[in-house]
This record gives structure tokens, sequence and C-alpha cells, in this order.
């Protein structure tokens, strides 16, 4: 048997994309003293993470809101025979459906775990799901709390794992409904953090907003509207092409990729409807550091979304590089605020558009920049990739020196 100094630590997600795209900077540190595994299904960022890991392909349904009984147990012995061979001396999981496989796992082998809660959102504001919610995470927190032994199925197992929480809102639901007595570990880390290359990058000439006052006009001809994330209706892609559709004073522009088995997924077709009949709509389809690569003029990020992430990249990457958000009251997460960010009212085209001309009041008012401005110090501050990486690993401590 390898000592435990010399087993591997693996991270777990319900896809690649999720881990290449969010912990591709912790793997990377990890693999510097250690040996590190991914287990994800296949999709198609599995071959960047063998550039610094195993990956083992491992299949879970990305649905959040219902379990089917017999694709979890699939998933689930296919787990519990992955980590008999490999014995890890750490397990990182992340989503829901993830975390519990890797609770029911960690207790049969009494391995040292850390769960990560990627966002409620959804299913803690529904009263049914919110039933279902609350019964999961009470039996994952019972898990993560005892280990099968030789003599009995129910003991205690203590200082085996923690929890990691993106957003208060999120870590105060659970407080609240799960574990009063706080009697497990929970940590809150505002999700992956921006990426270095952001906070270096110099934007071209003639990008953004001219806030600048010695070449300041109030003459704004038309602002381009950006949608960045998963093409899921529950992330409001739909209401985004009612924006783009509302009028012509609007570019949008759409970075994402659209998967074709999964029900919240807008179909392709209306994409490319959108994209045919509608000249001011612009698919570009998935890219790599979206908002980077754009050069135009008076961009707004818009995150119309409901879907309930623990803390959305997309805002934290536009705040970064001084573009104007505006976002729906379930996409602060309880993180973002109005000094921050335009947060829509509703969720009509109508809130959205009262947020736009809300954009131009700042801007013919020269608040613009102040706002801007004080959005970015406040990632600067708060949200460094390199930084979150340093409070995962800290937890990682806790149990082992790796």
């Amino acid at each position: 048997m390898k000592s435990k100094k010399n087993r591997p630590i693996v991270l777990i997600a319900n896809s690649s994309w999720y881990l290449f795209h969010y912990r591709n900077l912790l793997i990377k540190t990890l693999k510097k003293n250690n040996y590190v595994i991914t287990l994800s299904p296949y999709d198609n960022f599995s071959q960047f993470l063998e550039e610094n890991s195993i990956n083992f392909l491992w299949y879970i349904s990305q649905n959040a809101k219902e379990i089917n009984p017999f694709e979890f147990l699939r998933s689930l012995v296919r787990m519990i025979f992955f980590m008999k061979v490999i014995k890890p001396k750490l397990v990182h999981s992340h989503t829901l459906k993830a975390n519990l496989a890797t609770a029911l796992t960690a207790y049969i082998f009494n391995i040292p775990n850390v769960l990560s809660f990627t966002g409620f959102g959804r299913l803690s504001t529904n009263t049914l799901s919110g039933i279902f919610l609350k019964f999961i995470l009470k039996f994952i927190l019972f898990l993560s709390k005892h280990k099968l032994s030789r003599n009995s199925l129910i003991t205690a197992s203590r200082n085996r794992g923690a929890f990691i929480f993106q957003n208060k809102n999120d870590l105060d639901f659970y407080y609240k409904h799960i574990d009063k007595k706080k009697s497990y570990k929970c940590n809150l880390i505002y999700g992956s953090g921006i990426p270095e290359i952001y906070l270096k990058n110099d934007r071209p000439n003639g990008y953004g907003w001219d806030t600048d006052p010695e070449r300041y006009s109030n003459k704004i001809e038309k602002v381009n509207i950006i949608f960045c994330g998963r093409l899921l209706v529950s992330k409001g892609i739909k209401l985004f092409l009612e924006l783009a559709k509302s009028s012509k004073t609007y570019n949008n522009y759409i970075f994402g990729s659209i998967n074709s088995k999964s029900k919240d997924y807008i179909k392709s077709k209306e994409i490319e409807e959108a994209n045919n009949i509608f000249h001011n709509i612009h698919f570009l389809g998935n890219i790599k550091n979206p908002l980077l690569t754009i050069n135009f003029q008076r961009p707004i990020l818009v995150v119309p979304s409901f879907y309930g992430e623990g803390l959305s990249r997309s805002i934290i990457e536009a705040m970064s590089l001084e573009i104007p958000v505006i976002c729906s009251e379930n996409a602060t997460s309880g993180v973002f605020d109005e000094k921050m960010l335009y947060i829509a009212k509703g969720k009509t085209i109508n809130d959205y558009s009262d947020c736009i001309k809300n954009i131009y009041r700042d801007y013919t008012n020269k608040n613009l920049k102040q706002k801007l401005s004080y959005s970015k110090e406040k990632c600067f501050k708060l949200f460094k990739e390199d930084e979150v990486v340093k409070q995962t690993t800290n937890v990682y401590k806790n149990f082992l020196d790796y």
C-alpha cells in the first residue's frame, strides 16, 4: 500500500469544463507537490485536464433538480471502484450530486474530503425542491461526520472534512436549516476568482467607456450588450434575446455553448434564427476568456440569470475590466450591490432596459467612472484567483500535510 504522502489528491465535478474553467490554477498548484487525479464526465475540455492531471472519465447527471436513482447508483458504484483503486489522501468535490456521491464514498473508505457547494439558488427558493435540498444536505452532513467501520455502520469520524460555500446566502441557508449548532467545519470562499490575465491585461485604445473628462462626450449612439455563459434558459438567454430584439440601438453579442443533451439549454435553432434574422445579434460561440477578446466601445454585460450559481465569474471578470454589469437579483448571490453594478428590479425586458437607461444617466452625469473604478478595486481586493487557491489549499491543510 502506498504511504499517505504519495497518494493522490482527487478533484471531482459534474463536467470537465467546470474543472478546467474554474479549478485549473488549483490543479496546477497542487501538481507541484502532489499526484493529481481529476474525475469528471467526458466533454470538449477533458483533453485540457490531461495536461496537468490524470483524468479519469466518470459520468453523473448535471440536472440538480432531480436524481434518477438508477443513474445515480451507477455513478456511485463507479466512484467507489475508482476510490478503492486510487486510495486518495484527499478528495475535493464540486456540485450537489457529485458531493453526495463523494460523501457516500468517503463514508465507506473514511477518506478526508472537501465538498464545495456551487450555489443553491433555485433549489433553496422553491418549496418542493427546497425540501429535497434540505434532505440531501442533512444526509451529506451525517455522512461527513461518520464513517463505516468493521464493528459498526455508524461510527463518529472527527476532523475528516469540510464544506466550502461560495457566497454568504448559501452559508446562511445551511446554518439556518441544516446545521444550527455549527457542528461541522464550513468555509466561505468567493467562487473561483479572477484569473491573473484579467488583472494584467492592457486594453486597446477605443475600448470600453470613454470616461476621461478631457475627451468626454455625452453623445451615445449605440451600446454593445454582451451575454457570456452557458446558453441555459435558467441563465436568462431567452430574456437576453428578447432584450436584443427590442431595440435597434443595441448591438448584441452572445458568447457560450449549447448542449443538446440538456433540457435547460436553448435550442440551437433559436440562436441560428436570431443570428440570421436580426442583424444586431451576433452569436460568437464558446471562446476562451471572451471579455478579453472584445475591442468595441461602450460594452455592457447582462446577466439575467435565475440559475442560482454560487458566484458569477463573468460578473467579476467584467468588473475587473471596468465593464458595467446589469444582473438579476438572483445573480448578485448576496455578494454584489448597487454600488458595484446595476440590479434589475424584475424579470422583464423593461426592467433591464431601465438599467441601461441608468447607465446612460450615470455616464452623462459623469458618475460612471467612479462606479466602475470602485467595482474594479473591490474585485482586486476580494476575488483574485491565486488568493482563492491559497484559501482552498489552507482548507486542505486542516486534514493532511501535503
